[in-house]
């Protein structure tokens, strides 16, 4: 489809009413071929949105389990520390 409206004149309609019904069924095919634009744009987005979704899901796990890490980093060093100042404490 090009565009190009065939609107057969009916017998005493006048031409400027025949030309408005072109020009409007012009612009329902221009608007027609913008919806379906932004619908594919549309899709595209949810897509994008989706993918970012997980990622910042990804992204909070890994922090939770650097956050776990470094508690038992701190957990573990405070032993250690404590371990030696009780042996430290026996040998004297």
């Amino acid at each position: 489809m090009d565009g190009t409206l065939v609107i057969p004149s009916p017998a005493g309609a006048p031409a400027d009413l025949l030309n408005l019904v072109q020009q409007l069924l012009r612009e329902v095919l221009k608007l027609r071929h913008e919806v379906d634009s932004l619908r594919r744009e549309n899709v595209e987005l949810k897509q994008q949105a989706n993918y970012l979704e997980g990622h910042e899901q990804a992204v909070h796990h890994d922090l939770f389990l650097v956050q776990k890490l470094k508690q038992q980093a701190n957990y573990l060093e405070g032993h250690a520390r404590s371990g030696r100042s009780s042996s430290r404490a026996t040998r004297r």
